[in-house]
């Protein structure tokens, strides 16, 4: 019995796009990045630092603590090792220099910080204080590089008749091997709570909130070369943050933010250009985000509202393609 003209045209319609939804489904799974989750940490913890050294991750501090927690990509299993010896108030910054791990540790109340310069060996599971430095600056964006750790803004508390919060565009280093430390050309834009990522001689430092904590985030993106101690620009972000982290894969960086809606943004520093790629496995802010082996993990967190409750444990695992990038500028 023949099929009817018509019918022989809605069938085949149908057939066609059942086979169109189904190869785009198909695509939009493998193309968007795909997201694991793997072994809780054994501390829930937000704000925290992580480092790779050898074939593990060290994630080290956060909520206060000085906590030091090793994770292996490999078998997918936490080990504990030796907690910082002293109180904590802040992890800004973390760096590897030779066989140590260097930690910019904020100590004392949030209005008087000052900071403590320590050294974590891997090898050995033990701590050394370096140095410290009565440095009354809150937030800045801290990064590790070469032989010398870089202050970059951040803000003060002036006390008068009212309580003023400024940013300060103070760049100051510190060497690790001679402990002095030196004043550097001043960031063209003042900000607190940016982020950075160092390349080669040059430090990177991505949005941040300028002036009071009534603002909303910056999109600015500045980058310092210690070599010739000067400031350059670049476009800006394709969209405001702060209190963000960041992990680099080849030639582009990867931002994981809350604000994205959804959206991780990707920069390519040698284009200088930005797209937009895959989803975030979950909705949480202050996590710890780093890239090892072709893949980024995000650690912790916390969870809408700052409370004992809904500070993370969970640890994820994403492997990110270039085949659906989502180009913006």
């Amino acid at each position: 019995m023949k099929m009817p003209l018509i019918s022989y045209f809605v069938f085949s319609f149908f057939s066609i796009l059942c086979n169109y939804l189904l190869i785009n489904d198909l695509r939009g799974q493998n193309n968007s990045g795909t997201w694991i989750q793997k072994a809780n940490m054994p501390t829930p913890r937000s704000h925290a630092c992580s480092i790779v050294y050898g074939n593990e991750i060290y994630v080290i501090g956060g909520n206060n603590s000085g906590s030091v927690e090793v994770y292996s990509p490999q078998t997918n299993t936490w080990k504990i090792k030796k907690t910082f010896p002293g109180q904590v108030l802040s992890w800004d910054g973390i760096g590897l220099k030779g066989d140590k791990i260097y930690t910019v540790i904020g100590i004392g109340k949030k209005d008087t910080e000052y900071y403590i310069i320590a050294a974590y060996s891997p090898k050995n599971d033990n701590w050394e204080k370096i140095d410290s430095t009565k440095y009354a600056i809150n937030d800045p964006a801290v990064t590790v590089l070469g032989n010398c750790i870089y202050f970059i803004s951040g803000f003060y508390v002036n006390r008068g008749n009212t309580v003023d919060y400024r940013n300060v565009d103070t760049v100051k280093e510190y060497n690790i091997e001679s402990k002095k430390w030196s004043f550097k050309t001043k960031i063209p834009t003042k900000r607190h709570a940016a982020a950075t990522f160092a390349l080669g001689s040059q430090i990177f430092v991505f949005g941040g909130i300028s002036d009071c904590f009534c603002n909303p985030p910056s999109s600015s993106i500045e980058v310092f070369d210690i070599k010739l101690n000067k400031w350059t620009n670049k476009s800006n972000m394709i969209q405001a943050m702060a209190y963000s982290g960041n992990s680099c894969l080849g030639e582009y960086i990867y931002f994981v933010n809350q604000d994205l809606k959804q959206k991780i943004a990707v920069y390519n520093y040698k284009s200088d250009k930005w797209v937009l790629q895959s989803s975030k496995p979950y909705d949480a802010r202050y996590f710890s985000q780093i890239t090892y082996n072709n893949k980024i993990y995000l650690f912790g967190g916390i969870k809408y509202a700052k409370s004992p409750d809904n500070i993370l444990n969970t640890v994820y695992e994403f492997t990110p393609t270039t085949s659906d990038f989502e180009i913006v500028r």
